[in-house]
């Protein structure tokens, strides 16, 4: 019979068994799994990295990067509510929508929606509108949403009293009963009421 050498079994027990050991960085004497006693950067593809974010675990516990978005700012470790009087403001290039027979433009779309260029901007400035064009109705509307049209050209932009000529859920409430005009620069400010699926005009600037 062969005998096992027993400084080979203990090697391979070693090899063998699970490792606890505790790992410092910065520290010689680590008190958990993994001590770190300096700072962390964690790298994202996800993040933008001119913007503040948090560090978070996902469903897998692999850390990841949040957002804070346009509303929060990061001070010294502190998180704190941006007034609400600031608006991003996006730019919609009108020159090539669709115009129909007496200027009509139904169902503007400003692309505000998710994955959009103007997704999460508050002030849309319209350019190259073409000359004295009526809009009949604005798409991306939901239960509460703030928009702005900031034209800043010399065109005539009328906004449609609830036109027919627009989906229902695009439609837009002058609160006037009429309809109104935009010559040159001006602002129009809107609201979106969900229960009645429309905009409504709060006000405007000519």
């Amino acid at each position: 019979m062969k005998l096992v050498n027993p400084l080979l079994i203990v090697i391979f027990s070693i090899l063998t068994a699970p490792v606890f050991a505790q790992v410092g960085i910065g520290t010689t004497e680590p008190t958990t799994m993994l001590d770190v006693n300096g700072t962390i950067m964690v790298e994202s593809a996800i993040i933008d990295k001119n913007v503040d974010a948090l560090v978070a675990a996902d469903e897998n516990g692999v850390l990841t990067t949040i957002d804070l978005g346009q509303n929060l700012v990061m001070n010294e470790g502190r998180i704190s509510y941006r007034s609400s009087s600031f608006y991003s403001m996006g730019v919609q290039d009108l020159s090539g929508i669709s115009v129909l027979p007496g200027g009509i433009t139904s169902n503007l779309d400003v692309n505000i929606d998710p994955g959009e260029a103007n997704e999460g901007k508050i002030v849309i400035k319209l350019i190259n509108t073409p000359g004295n064009i009526k809009i009949t109705g604005i798409q991306g509307g939901y239960d509460g949403r703030h928009l702005y049209l900031y034209q800043d050209d010399k065109s005539t932009l009328t906004i449609l009293n609830m036109s027919n000529l627009s989906l229902p859920g695009n439609q837009v409430d002058t609160l006037t009963g009429s309809s109104f005009n935009i010559s040159g620069q001006g602002m129009i400010e809107l609201v979106y009421d969900g229960p009645t699926s429309k905009w409504v005009v709060i006000s405007h600037i000519e």
